[in-house]
C-alpha cells in the first residue's frame, strides 16, 4: 500500500535521488537539507524519520559515524523535470496552487455558463410563445368610417289649438322660438 506523500516529502526524495546519482553517498545533516528544501530543521527531521519508517529511505551509519541516506527503491512519484540545483520549493507549491485555482475558476465559469444557458432557454421559450400568439391572433383590422351627419333635432311636440299644453311648456317654447 502506497501512502500519499506531501509535496515536501516528494521534493526531499527527489533531492536525495539527485544527490545519490552514480552511487555517491549522501551525508548531509538536517540543517543542510532544511535549507535546501525550505523547511525548518525540526520539520525536516520529522519528514526524514517518516520516510524512513515508511520505507522510502534507508539510513545507514558509516565507519566515521556519519549518517548516510539513500533511496530504498520503493516507488514514489518524483518531481521529474525539475532541475534540482535551481529549484525552490515555494515555486513548486505555487505552481500546484495555481493549477488548483485554475480548476476552481473553470468550475465557476462552467456554472455561470450553465446558468446563462437556462436564462436564454427561458427567454427563447417566452419569445416562441409570443410568436405563436401573434401568428394565431385574428388579423381583423377595424374599418374606420366617416361619421354620417345627423339631422338637426326637432322636438316632436304636437301642435294643437286647445289649451292642453301646459303654460310652462308654452313659455319654454316661446323662449326658444319653437
Amino acid at each position: 500500500m502506497t501512502t500519499k506523500l506531501s509535496l515536501t516529502a516528494r521534493y526531499l526524495l527527489t533531492y536525495i535521488r539527485f544527490k545519490t546519482n552514480n552511487n555517491r553517498p549522501f551525508f548531509a545533516g538536517n540543517d543542510t537539507i532544511a535549507k535546501v528544501i525550505g523547511c525548518t530543521e525540526a520539520s525536516t527531521k520529522v519528514i526524514i524519520n517518516t520516510l524512513i519508517r515508511e520505507g522510502y529511505i534507508i539510513k545507514t551509519i558509516d565507519d566515521k559515524k556519519r549518517r548516510n541516506l539513500s533511496l530504498s527503491g520503493k516507488e514514489f512519484q518524483p518531481l521529474d523535470g525539475v532541475y534540482m540545483n535551481n529549484v525552490e520549493k515555494h515555486i513548486l507549491k505555487q505552481d500546484a496552487q495555481n493549477q488548483e485555482d485554475w480548476a476552481k475558476y473553470l468550475q465557476k465559469e462552467n456554472e455561470a455558463y450553465k446558468a446563462r444557458i437556462k436564462t436564454l432557454e427561458a427567454e427563447i421559450t417566452s419569445l416562441n410563445q409570443q410568436i405563436f400568439e401573434l401568428q394565431n391572433q385574428e388579423t381583423v383590422k377595424p374599418v374606420l368610417q366617416k361619421p354620417t351627419p345627423q339631422p338637426e333635432y326637432t322636438p316632436n311636440i304636437p301642435q294643437t289649438d286647445d289649451e292642453s299644453i301646459s303654460p310652462v311648456i308654452t313659455n319654454i317654447m316661446k323662449r326658444f322660438n319653437l
